[in-house]
């Protein structure tokens, strides 16, 4: 059993990343939207875990004096994946509630308030899942961002439909997180769907709020949208290995059939050809996985 630390704050908001050069402008976003939350700043810590400590720590001091109204700390996780830095993350957290969003995400001013007035008006054993709106760069959207924003990260229908809660706006009191367990860091991809079974099978409940909401930026490049699916494709033949009772009757979200067509027909609609190929690759992807000829890294 993990030895909690002493509880200091009632939220600890946990945000892992990597190749922070790359991402910072999306890192300084999510910190100063948490900068502008409706709660006092000294009732929560937000805990940011680089997961690529090969870099130059240069930027943490940057990110420090970027972040000096907010109780930050930077946190380093040698293993590679974003499961095992949320891991570290919860186990330094000295909230009574985790609040785990991703680096890419920027949480609405109330976001905290209503997620933690949800939890602690709810069962303790509640798993919230907070809403996901989607957002792209390009001004009007590519075809590549229409796509994401239409299938991915629907927090609703993975509640709902797909009987998980994705770690990109997830809230959890943390004596509850560590009764169930830790995140599964072998995942590179579909841990959250790993945990959120094993949270119900403790006797955890998934909960959606539509008031504890953010925003999330969608890939925008071809080559992103392929790598991703393929390591959800790997990820969902991974969870299924370790819990075969997992997604069971439930639509893999990466195979949903919602129908986008033009007045021309399918094949006139460059999102749904998108999604065509999308399919393709991720079965592709899991015959090879079957056949063990690949092994998935971050």
């Amino acid at each position: 059993m993990h030895k909690l630390p002493k509880e200091s704050f009632i939220a600890s908001i946990v945000i892992p990343t990597h190749q922070y050069r790359q991402r910072s402008w999306m890192v300084k976003e999510c910190l100063s939207a948490l900068r502008r939350q409706t709660v006092s700043k000294d009732s929560f810590e937000v805990l940011v875990i680089n997961n690529s400590p090969n870099e130059n720590k240069k930027w943490e001091t940057e990110l420090l004096e970027f972040c000096d109204q907010l109780n930050l700390r930077i946190l380093h996780e040698p293993k590679r994946g974003s499961y095992a830095a949320r891991n570290l993350g919860a186990r330094c957290a000295q909230g009574r509630i985790l609040a785990f969003i991703d680096s890419d995400c920027v949480p609405k001013k109330n976001w905290l308030e209503m997620g933690v007035e949800s939890l602690l008006k709810s069962d303790p054993k509640t798993v919230l899942g907070g809403r996901i709106i989607k957002q792209g760069k390009s001004n009007p959207l590519n075809w590549v961002e229409r796509h994401e924003k239409l299938f991915t990260l629907n927090q609703r229908r993975n509640i709902y439909r797909g009987g998980f809660v994705a770690t990109a706006n997830l809230m959890i009191f943390r004596k509850v997180f560590f009764d169930v367990g830790v995140f599964d860091d072998s995942l590179v991809a579909s841990g959250d769907v790993e945990w959120s079974f094993r949270a119900q099978e403790k006797g955890c409940k998934l909960f959606y709020s539509s008031t504890s909401c953010v925003y999330h930026h969608v890939v925008a490049r071809f080559l992103e949208i392929v790598q991703r699916y393929r390591r959800k494709a790997g990820g969902h033949y991974a969870v299924k290995r370790i819990n075969p009772m997992a997604l069971e009757g439930k639509q893999y979200n990466g195979f949903q059939a919602k129908k986008i067509l033009s007045p021309k027909g399918f094949f006139f609609c460059a999102v749904s050809r998108l999604h065509f190929l999308i399919k393709i690759v991720q079965i592709f992807e899991l015959g090879l996985c079957k056949l063990g000829k690949v092994r998935f890294t971050n």
